[in-house]
């Protein structure tokens, strides 16, 4: 089950966050980015499962001047059936316009870091 997690919530930026920043076209500052996680929820039907995978059921990014509210909502499934629900709600401050070659910079930044380590 930690794993399933882990291996999606490492998914949320870039595959999950960026588009959803380019959909607003408003995104964090790239040289002061603060994003902080505020809440999650995790409901479960059964946990004795194998085979568990975590899938994205929606996602929204709702920006309301330089703040925006990022809550993805997923499900736990094991073999195909649904037998858990998460949502995590995470807050971005100082948020910019979109600027998609500041994006890219960071984007190839990230990637660099994730092979370095």
């Amino acid at each position: 089950m930690i794993r399933g997690y882990v291996k999606f919530s490492g998914m949320n930026f870039p595959h999950i966050m960026v588009p959803l920043m380019e959909q607003e076209q408003m995104m964090f500052n790239t040289k002061r980015p603060l994003i902080i996680y505020e809440s999650m929820k995790l409901e479960f039907t059964k946990y004795d499962v194998s085979n568990l995978s975590v899938d994205l059921s929606s996602a929204t990014f709702d920006v309301k001047g330089r703040r925006g509210v990022v809550t993805l909502n997923f499900e736990f499934k094991a073999d195909g059936e649904i037998v858990g629900t998460g949502s995590k709600r995470m807050i971005a401050s100082g948020l910019i316009p979109w600027d998609g070659e500041a994006m890219v910079l960071t984007l190839r930044s990230s990637t660099m870091l994730k092979l370095a380590s």
